[in-house]
């Protein structure tokens, strides 16, 4: 039986009613609850860190079925157990492994059982709760050995296919191994959709790793050969990088120096399709040549490794450990049953007006319950408490045995006052005195002893004195009003009258002591207890509204705050024995939210899907108590249970779906889930197959769709021929159901063949689809270019030359030249093979013996067989007469003047000069040509000139030349009149007659007493040149000079050297404006000269503000330093004039413009063939020049420097070598009207 050791009361209620007052907590624990209940969920908020990780959200759920609660008599309190659900997302996670933790764990709480605030109530205090009280252990499997086994890999995964920075194609690698070079493009793989092309990592011992990584090399522009052997292009290899380097995984952190790791290349192998084939012929033919092509590729792998495989750096990463990660779940639910302060087990609420006072409250926590013991008597042991709920009761209260002794005394005292006493009513009419009245506890009952005497029992004068000796016992009575219980004493058999009269007042002792004295006491101490039990335990008291006596009681308190209902029940028996009564019962704990849905959320994941799969989420069965909601993790949500829907992009989603119970109570709880979808490589869509010409450009529009219509593409595209790979423009859409892009490409073939076009498209998390199509080239014969006439000289060794192009420009050529003289020469071959096709020059060197016109044919063969023909006629032809051997012929001059004896094929040309000296000019002038035989320089005659004058004179020949060659003019001559005659040669470039013309380029030269040899040279500007020999005397009088051994030689340009040049725009914002010029002036190169009126600077027109240079109508002349076929002038006129503008080489005017610019500023371009200067002018004094631009010279840093005693003209100048001035007519044109001449025989 219970003992209350030293307390006036103690109640115990079983661990069970601990763990219903649990789950009743846990259900009462609502979206809006706050302190005094056991939350169903928690969240976990942004930022959060999770040892090294710093969280994006994360939810915690705790079901019911997880909730457990056992005895902790260490702490004198109880270990609550939650099974948790830990969802948490990594906000920036280092490896995609480590973006979600999906967690079960369970919590271990050690909370003290404690009076709470007031010193009454009970309750497990949360608020106090440290660390060291909250313990997790997670029961899912461990988190991080997945995630540090991952940390490598998906490191590489994330750089190959989604960091930017890092570069996935090597371009134009150079490669050389003499004799033979090349570049080389290096691609490396990464796709998840396609094993071969995958990376991987393993683990070739605890303390290494290798990466893996899967590569494609293509090599083009291949040149050089050994021994005949040129190799085959383009080729191609797979091949693997593989990165060894140290691996370890100290004080939870990862580290693999991947900067460090030794890389090699292996598993070199052909690539597929003709690249591939090429490399294995070049590998079969590099061995005959000592020289091992995968050995020559790998070295010249290693130092790529070296300069760029190195960025990929270095996987160094913290991972949380598991204790790490079961403290931060303790943490963060200890952190939240703290917010929740307390879970009450007992709540009493004495009745208003009670007398019963609770001076304290011990807790006492035992191995099968908890023990409360109420107001120690002064020496309450709660130690040595022990348990006393029967097996089938959920508690039970025990009262303190002298606590009910002195409860009944003080009803005796109550009901009788001092004894003895005598009784106010008379029993069966008799008197009776109560002498004594003694109650105890026993085993089983309440023991009341007592005497009594009644007055004259007996004939009406004898007293009668009987002791007795009744048990009374307890039971429990529900009220028929459903009110409480209440207490109902009854006697336990009869009680024991100890009398030594009559049989026959023995009856009537028993009915007295039984209803009399015995059943006015108990019924006073049944209440007494009554009251005392429900006011100590806090139950309810029930009275009687008129008379406010007690009817019924309660079990338990009924209600605890937050949580909700008590339901307690006493039943019987009623226990007593000498140290207590004990009463016991049942009790149904029913939350406050008992009939409110559960309803938790589940994602039912993980979910995969390829591509854009639609996914079926399952969210579990509708319920019209609940509302739900689905975040995707893309943006996209959904309000439906089980949703439909499509990513549109690869990797890993973290769904979460929210299931809100929208009933009173309800609680709205969170569940996450992995979203996996795998990437689809993009589809390319290739043109069909298609046959061009070598050189012609192919235009193709290639197509891809990709059903992840969210990745973005780049694309390359691989000709099938030594060319680079080229980069192409993308364009694109991203639109569900996928994505759509097209690329233009355009190519021309250099050589004819089969081709085998790829493009590669990739996706930007590593995706590769590829696409491929045929294109046939077919050859293109060469196309030759001759000129239609070329000149040469007989005898003269003459460099034939044909130009030739190729629309495939790698075709090699050979080439015949037919010199339609029964000869026929191999050509020999100059060309460069550069696109957009091959050029060439076919020359052949060849002395024609003979004049007259041959027809020559050039053909030129590529290496493919097919042939280009083009013809020319090649005029041949001679200086005739040359040696003045072959006869003369008798000129006349007509009327009284003397004929003229002239060399056969010569002409004669005279022209009057003026003297230095005025004096010296003579009025009269005479010619004098013959022969002479003797007084020659070799051969037998000569041609004698004999001038009487101011005159120069002498003879001409026209002959026909190529254009732009140089001609080289030579003669010997000789003057018994030395010192008054200068001996002249000449050509004309434009083949003009004219001696006085400022196009003859002349040399002079002073005769000694013996023959001479004076020689010219300069370049052709036309058809035909004109040769002129003779003498000039300055000094007038009559001499005569001699003429013989005359000779032309062509000479062949080979390069023309072009004048270097480089665009330049003059203009004039830097001269002071306001300024009046009347000289010639050089500015930055070009000489102005202007006329009488002069020029002057001016600000009017555009640009504004800008000075220009402004002329009059008669304008200005502006002098090139070189010769040029295009300028551009910009002009500003508000006169609205025309202004004029004539292109000049130097004093011929070659073509004439004319604009009309008014009030405006206007550019004009003049594009005319070899002029050096300009003529503007015009605009009637309001026009101005803004702007100049021409080809300027480029400095040369060489000095020519000529012979002082020579003048001679430069090729393609026309500069006057004299220094007399020639006589001019009013017209302009030069007098050479002496000696009437018509040479067109």
């Amino acid at each position: 039986m219970p003992n209350t050791q030293g307390f006036e009361i103690v109640s115990e209620v079983t661990v069970n009613v601990l763990r219903e007052i649990l789950h009743a907590a846990w259900k009462s624990g609502d979206d809006l609850s706050g302190e005094g209940v056991i939350p169903e969920k928690l969240e976990i908020p942004p930022g959060t860190a999770l040892g090294p990780y710093q969280l994006k959200e994360g939810t915690v759920q705790i079901p019911k079925e997880t909730l457990g609660l056992d005895m902790e008599t260490s702490i004198n309190g109880v270990n609550i157990k939650l099974g948790t659900i830990v969802h948490v997302e990594v906000d920036n996670p280092p490896i995609p492994s480590a973006k979600f933790f999906d967690l079960t764990s369970d919590i271990e709480v050690k909370v003290p059982i404690t009076t709470l605030e007031g010193g009454v109530n009970v309750g497990a205090k949360l608020d106090g709760l440290t660390s060291s009280d909250v313990s997790a252990t997670i029961t899912s499997g461990d988190p991080i050995g997945p995630i540090t086994a991952a940390m490598v890999e998906e490191y590489v995964h994330e750089k190959l296919r989604n960091d930017d920075s890092f570069p996935k194609i090597y371009p134009d690698i150079p490669i050389n191994f003499p004799p033979f070079s090349m570049d080389a493009r290096l691609e490396l793989y990464d796709d998840a959709s396609d094993a071969a092309k995958t990376a991987k990592v393993t683990y070739p011992n605890p303390n290494q790793v290798k990466v893996a990584i899967p590569c494609y090399m293509r090599f083009y522009n291949i040149s050089g050969s050994a021994f005949g052997f040129s190799m085959a292009t383009p080729m191609g290899i797979t091949a693997t990088i593989e990165m060894i380097t140290n691996f370890s995984v100290v004080d939870d952190q990862v580290e693999a120096k991947l900067s460090e790791a030794v890389t090699t290349l292996t598993g070199i192998t052909p690539a597929p399709g003709a690249e591939g084939s090429n490399y294995t012929t070049n590998k079969t033919a590099a061995n005959f040549g000592g020289i091992d092509l995968d050995a020559v590729i790998a070295d010249n792998f290693a130092l790529i490794a070296q300069n760029e495989l190195t960025n990929i750096g270095d996987v160094q990463e913290q991972v949380p450990s598991v204790e790490t990660i079961e403290d931060f779940i303790a943490e963060e639910v200890r952190k939240e049953l703290v917010s929740r302060k307390e879970i009450l087990i007992w709540e009493p609420a004495p009745p208003e007006g009670s007398d019963v006072t609770i001076n304290d409250v011990t807790i006492k926590a035992l191995d099968q319950g908890l023990a409360m013991a109420l107001n120690n008597l002064g020496s309450g042991n709660a130690n040595a408490l022990s348990f006393f709920v029967p097996n089938d009761r959920d508690f039970a209260t025990a009262i303190n045995g002298a606590k009910v002794i002195a409860a009944i005394n003080e009803a005796i005292t109550d009901e009788f006052g001092s004894l003895p006493t005598t009784l106010d009513d008379k029993v069966e009419g008799k008197t009776v005195k109560l002498n004594s009245l003694t109650p105890s506890l026993k085993s089983g009952a309440i023991d009341l002893e007592g005497e009594v005497t009644v007055v004259d029992a007996i004939a009406g004068s004898i007293d009668v004195d009987a002791d007795f000796d009744a048990d009374v016992g307890l039971r429990w009575i529900n009220n028929p009003d459903g009110e409480g219980q209440m207490i109902e004493p009854f006697v336990i058999g009869e009680p024991d009258v100890d009398l030594s009269l009559l049989a026959w007042i023995l009856s009537f002792l028993i009915g007295f002591i039984t209803f009399g004295i015995v059943g006015v006491i108990i019924v006073a101490v049944v209440l007494s207890i009554a009251d005392d039990l429900a006011e100590s335990i806090g139950a309810a008291v029930i009275r009687d509204d008129i008379s406010d006596q007690i009817k019924g009681i309660g079990a338990w308190p009924q209600s605890l705050s937050n949580i909700g209902n008590i339901d307690a029940l006493f039943a019987n028996p009623i226990d007593i024995d000498s140290q207590s009564v004990l009463f016991s019962g049942t009790m149904i704990i029913t939350s406050m939210h008992a009939l409110t849905s559960e309803d938790f959320a589940n994602s039912n994941g993980p979910y995969f899907a390829v591509g854009n799969q639609a996914l079926l989420f399952d969210g579990g069965a509708e319920k019209a108590t609940s509302d739900t909601f689905w975040d995707f993790d893309d943006g996209h949500t959904d309000i439906l249970r089980k949703p439909s829907h499509v990513y549109g992009k690869s990797g890993l989603y973290i769904a979460k779906l929210r299931v809100a119970v929208t009933e009173e109570g309800g609680v709205t709880t969170r569940h996450f889930t992995k979203v996996n979808i795998e990437n689809v490589a993009p589809q390319v869509l290739m043109p069909e197959n298609v046959t061009v010409n070598e050189g012609e450009e192919v235009p193709l529009i290639i197509r891809f769709i990709d059903v992840n219509w969210l990745d973005t593409h780049t694309a390359t595209i691989d000709w099938g021929d030594n060319s680079a790979p080229e980069d192409l423009i993308v364009s694109q859409t991203n639109e569900p159901p996928q994505a759509q892009g097209e690329m233009m490409a355009c190519h021309a073939y250099c050589d004819n063949g089969t081709y085998t076009v790829k493009v590669t498209v990739r996706d930007d998390v590593g995706g590769i689809g590829i696409g491929q199509m045929m294109i046939t080239v077919e050859n293109v014969a060469p196309e030759v270019y001759l000129p239609d006439v070329l000149y040469s000289l007989e005898k003269q060794c003459v460099r034939l030359e044909g130009f030739f192009t190729d629309q495939g420009w790698c075709d090699t050529h050979t080439g015949v030249w037919h010199l339609g003289d029964c000869t026929k020469r191999n050509a020999y071959i100059e060309e460069i093979n550069e696109p957009p096709q091959a050029e060439g020059l076919a020359q052949v060197a060849h002395a024609f013996d003979r004049c007259g016109d041959h027809q020559v044919k050039l053909d030129i063969t590529d290496d493919d067989g097919a042939t280009g023909v083009d013809t020319m006629i090649v005029h041949v032809n001679r200086l005739k007469n040359d040696m003045l051997e072959d006869g003369f012929y008798v000129f006349s001059l007509g009327g009284d003047r003397n004929d003229l004896v002239i060399a056969n094929h010569w002409y004669p040309y005279a022209a009057q000069i003026e003297s230095f000296a005025p004096s010296n000019n003579q009025t009269s002038i005479d010619l004098d040509y013959a022969y002479e035989i003797g007084v020659v320089s070799e051969g037998q005659r000569s041609q004698k000139m004999i001038l009487s004058g101011n005159l120069q004179a002498g003879i001409m020949q026209r002959i026909g030349v190529n254009k732009d060659w140089d001609y080289e003019f030579t003669a010997h001559f000789h003057s018994p009149d030395y010192h008054r005659m200068i001996a002249r040669i000449g050509i004309d470039p434009l083949g003009g007659a004219d001696p006085s013309a400022s196009s003859v380029v002349w040399r002079e030269l002073t005769p000694g007493l013996q023959w001479k040899n004076i020689t010219v040279r300069t370049r052709a500007r036309a058809e035909q040149i004109t040769l002129f020999v003779g003498g000039i005397q300055p000094q007038g009088g009559r001499n005569s000079i001699y003429i013989d051994q005359t000779a032309l030689y062509q000479i062949q340009p080979h390069c023309p050297i072009e004048e270097q040049c480089e665009e330049s725009c003059i203009n004039f914002a830097d001269l002071n404006s306001d300024t009046t010029i009347t000289q010639e002036f050089e500015y930055q190169g070009l000489l102005f000269t202007p006329p009488q009126e002069g020029l002057f600077m001016t600000q009017i027109g555009n640009p504004q503000g800008q000075s220009k240079l402004g002329f009059h109508n008669a304008g200005m002349r502006i002098t090139f330093p070189i010769v040029v076929d295009q300028v551009e002038v910009t002009i500003t006129n508000h006169a609205g004039r025309v202004i004029f503008l004539e292109a000049l080489f130097e004093d011929e005017v070659l073509e004439n413009f004319q604009e009309i610019i008014n009030n405006e500023t206007k550019t004009i371009r003049i594009e005319v063939e070899q002029f050096n200067g300009l003529i503007i002018h015009g605009g009637d004094s309001e026009a101005a020049l803004v702007e100049i631009c021409l080809c300027m010279p480029i400095e040369d840093p060489t000095t020519i420097v000529e012979d002082e005693d020579e003048v001679s003209a430069r090729p393609g100048t026309a500069a006057t070598a004299s220094s007399f001035n020639v006589q001019k007519k009013q017209n302009g044109t030069s007098m050479n009207n002496l000696i009437p001449l018509d040479m067109s025989e």
